[in-house]
C-alpha cells in the first residue's frame, strides 16, 4: 500500500467517550506510520478517508432492494455488489479496473 493507491482499504470504528464513535483509517495510517509521518498518521487515527463514499459507513447493513444471492463482500461493500435474478457474481467474473487520473498535493 501507498499513499498513490487508489482501492480498497482497511478501517475501523470504535468508540471514545464524550467523542463517540469515530473512525481510524488502517491502511493509510498503517502506511503513514512504516514512513514516519506522524502528522498523517495522527489524521488517519480518528477521522475517515474524506474521499470514502457514504455507502461504506453501515458494516454490513442489508441492501435495498434485498439481495437474493451470497454477498461478494459482506462486510462494508467497498467494491459493490453484483447478481442476476437467477444467480450471484463472484469478483472473479467480473472485469474491474482503476485508474488513477491525478494526484496532487493540496496547499495548506
Amino acid at each position: 500500500m501507498t499513499k498513490y493507491y487508489t482501492g480498497c482499504h482497511d478501517w475501523a470504528q470504535f468508540y471514545v467517550a464524550p467523542y463517540g464513535w469515530v473512525f481510524a483509517d488502517l491502511s493509510f495510517g498503517g502506511s503513514a506510520w512504516r514512513e514516519g509521518d506522524k502528522e498523517r498518521w495522527n489524521y488517519y487515527f480518528g477521522n475517515l478517508d474524506i474521499f470514502r463514499m457514504p455507502a461504506n459507513s453501515e458494516i454490513q447493513k442489508e441492501f435495498m432492494p434485498e439481495k437474493k444471492w451470497l454477498r461478494i463482500d459482506p462486510i462494508d461493500n467497498q467494491r459493490g455488489e453484483f447478481e442476476y435474478e437467477d444467480h450471484g457474481l463472484r469478483f472473479s467474473q467480473v472485469n474491474v479496473s482503476q485508474e488513477l487520473i491525478s494526484m496532487e498535493d493540496i496547499e495548506k
